[in-house]
């Protein structure tokens, strides 16, 4: 089994937060962004294709480098 974990992703939930709040959310992501639905649903393909067959027991976390900084 594995698990995906998101960070912060670019959704209409988020940008109802207000342009200021929003902007002190991105300045903490060293990606310089929060992510984008996509790019978590492109893990979740891989690891649910057959390319990912060895892949096990796993965490990923899709955040930016948010949870490193």
């Amino acid at each position: 089994m594995n698990a995906v974990g998101f960070g912060h992703i670019d959704t209409p939930l988020l940008a109802g937060i207000g342009q200021e709040a929003y902007d002190a959310l991105v300045a903490l992501h060293p990606a310089g962004r929060p992510g984008r639905a996509e790019e978590v649903a492109e893990l979740v393909a891989f690891l649910l294709s057959e390319r990912a067959s060895l892949v096990q027991s796993s965490y990923r976390l899709v955040d930016g480098a948010y949870a490193a900084r």
